[in-house]
C-alpha cells in the first residue's frame, strides 16, 4: 500500500488555510459547479474530481513555483515531467526563468498529501524562433533530483500531427484532460471527454474544448489507446472569449525533446 505523504511546511500552511472551504465544496464526484464567464470554461462546467493517487491520474501532479503559483506536470518516463514552459518565469526576479531549486514536483497530489515527492535539477526549454507564435514552444521538461516515474507510473507521448487527429476523426475518438485548475488548487480535476477542434497552419498546435482554466497549464491531453491512455498534447492557454483553447501537439514537444532531452529514452514516444 503507498503511503500519504505530507507537504512541504508552506505547502501545508496553504492546504491547512483552504481545506475548509475547498473540502466543503468538492465532496461530491458529480460534475463541478459553472463558473460563469470563467476563462477556459466552455458551456457548461464539465471537470469532476477523479483519484488522483490511482491510474493512470497518479502520473500528473503539480508543479509547485517557489510556493507562489503553480501548473500541472506529468511523468513521461523515470525522471522526466512535461509541463509549460511560462509556467517556469520566475516571481522573484522579473521574467527571468526560476532556477531549478524552486520547483517542485508532487505527483498523485491531493487536499496536501502526494505519492511522491521530487526536488528538480535541470529544466530544458526550447527557444523560441522568431516568426512563431509564443506557444509553439510553450513547453518544457524537468529533469527530477528522484526518480519516481517507474514507482508510479508514467505516460507515453504520441507524435500526435494532423493526420491522428483525422484518422481519430474517422474513428470517433475523443479526449480528457486532467489537471490542477486554480480554483480547484488541491483536486484534480478532468474533463472526460473533449474534441480537437482543428490545427494551425504550421501544424505545431491544435485548439481544443476541454474545460482548462488557470492552474491547468502543462496539463495532458489525453487519448484513449487500447487499455491505456498517451498523451497527445499540453494545455497552455485558456480562451478568455468562450472559443477554444490551445495546447502544443505531441509531434511538436517530441521533436523539442530530441534535440533538448537526447537522453530520454525514444521509446517512450509512440
Amino acid at each position: 500500500m503507498t503511503q500519504h505523504r505530507k507537504g512541504p511546511a508552506l505547502l501545508k500552511r496553504t492546504v491547512m488555510c483552504l481545506a475548509l472551504g475547498l473540502c466543503l465544496a468538492v465532496t461530491s464526484m458529480a460534475p463541478l459547479q459553472a463558473r460563469r464567464g470563467q476563462t477556459g470554461i466552455q458551456g457548461n462546467d464539465d471537470r469532476e474530481i477523479v483519484d488522483s493517487q490511482g491510474r493512470p491520474w497518479q502520473s500528473i501532479g503539480r508543479v509547485n513555483n517557489n510556493g507562489r503559483s503553480f501548473c500541472t506536470g506529468v511523468l513521461i518516463s523515470d525522471r522526466e515531467v512535461l509541463t509549460a514552459a511560462h509556467c517556469l518565469r520566475s516571481h522573484v526576479a522579473g521574467r527571468a526563468w526560476a532556477p531549478p531549486s524552486a520547483l517542485h514536483f508532487l505527483a498523485g497530489y491531493t487536499r496536501g498529501s502526494y505519492l511522491e515527492y521530487s526536488g528538480v535539477s535541470a529544466i530544458s526549454i526550447v527557444p523560441s524562433k522568431p516568426g512563431l507564435s509564443k506557444y509553439d514552444s510553450d513547453f518544457a521538461i524537468l529533469t527530477l533530483t528522484s526518480g519516481i516515474g517507474r514507482k508510479i507510473g508514467f505516460l507515453p507521448l504520441e507524435k500526435f500531427d494532423r493526420s491522428h487527429w483525422l484518422a481519430d476523426q474517422k474513428r470517433g475518438v475523443t479526449y480528457s484532460q486532467a489537471g490542477y485548475s486554480q480554483d480547484r488548487a488541491h483536486i484534480l480535476t478532468r474533463n472526460a471527454t473533449c474534441s480537437i477542434t482543428g490545427f494551425s497552419e504550421d501544424g505545431n498546435l491544435f485548439m481544443h474544448n476541454c474545460d482548462a482554466t488557470h492552474g491547468d497549464s502543462g496539463s495532458p491531453i489525453l487519448a484513449r489507446r487500447g487499455s491505456g491512455y498517451s498523451i497527445v498534447g499540453i494545455h497552455v492557454a485558456s480562451s478568455r472569449t468562450g472559443g477554444n483553447s490551445i495546447a502544443v501537439a505531441g509531434l511538436t514537444i517530441a521533436k523539442g525533446l530530441m534535440a533538448m532531452a537526447p537522453g530520454l529514452p525514444l521509446a517512450q514516444l509512440r
